[in-house]
């Protein structure tokens, strides 16, 4: 591969400034018109933190040599081998990423860079933590468990709006404690902390029943323990609109 490294993109993920470059003209295009990832190249400058630039630079093309076995990968004075068609590297210290990947589908290249955004944003003191979340009037929940879209589109029918599907990034400096979306909230990206956390399990017959549980008891939380406002333990029963309504009940 030699196409250069023309197009480039503003992509602060999760508030970190972030410039991406990548040699593919479609990706490119995707990520201006279609805003895989969410509308984080319009986050506030007033959310974006003053660290230096990171860089991820994404090349899409194929692997025409192979070394002991191994594809292998080249841009220039560059190559990566390895023994799959996605090879991703991470210098955290750095602030850089390198993903090479075939030119289809770009999925797999939009995947590559939020997976190398989320990598570098551990060494910016962005704890990921799995759970979906939501954001009403500025609070955010932390829904832990199977979640399934039926029960965050009932969330959605009462007025609370998505944050994360999958993955939350919560981050605390100078005194601002904020949980980070995936973008799957489209221009909602973060809300300021601490955060209800709602433990979900399945629940028999359509009722549901929320209990409060202490604080501390929440595990799998780790350096993000200090983000809980408050906890709930959801059964959540068949009639999911009464399950939302309890969720925007304790938010």
């Amino acid at each position: 591969m030699t196409s250069p490294l023309e197009h480039t993109h503003w992509l602060p993920l999760l508030g970190l400034p972030l410039e991406l470059r990548t040699n593919s003209r479609a990706l490119s295009d995707v990520l201006d018109w279609e805003q895989p990832l969410g509308g984080w190249a319009h986050l506030p400058p007033a959310l974006i933190a003053p660290v230096p630039t990171l860089q991820i630079d994404v090349l899409l093309g194929e692997a025409h040599e192979q070394i002991g076995g191994m594809r292998l990968f080249r841009h220039g004075q560059t190559a990566l081998a390895g023994d799959g068609p996605r090879l991703l590297m991470a210098q955290t210290e750095r602030g850089y990423g390198m993903a090479c990947l075939p030119a289809e589908p770009l999925g797999d290249a939009i995947r590559a860079i939020w997976e190398l955004g989320a990598l570098l944003a551990r060494g910016h003191g962005r704890v990921p933590v799995q759970a979906a979340a939501l954001e009403l009037n500025g609070r955010g929940v932390l829904l832990i468990g199977a979640t399934g879209d039926p029960l965050l589109a009932a969330c959605a029918a009462r007025g609370l709006r998505l944050l994360a599907r999958n993955i939350v990034h919560i981050s605390d400096g100078a005194g601002d404690l904020r949980i980070w979306g995936d973008g799957a909230g489209g221009d909602l990206l973060s809300c300021t902390g601490p955060v209800t956390v709602c433990l979900l399990e399945r629940g028999a017959g359509r009722a549901s029943q929320i209990i409060p549980q202490p604080a501390a008891d929440v595990v799998g939380l780790d350096e993000a323990a200090r983000a809980v406002r408050a906890a709930y333990r959801l059964h959540s029963g068949g009639d999911l609109e009464m399950a939302a309504a309890l969720i925007e009940h304790v938010t």
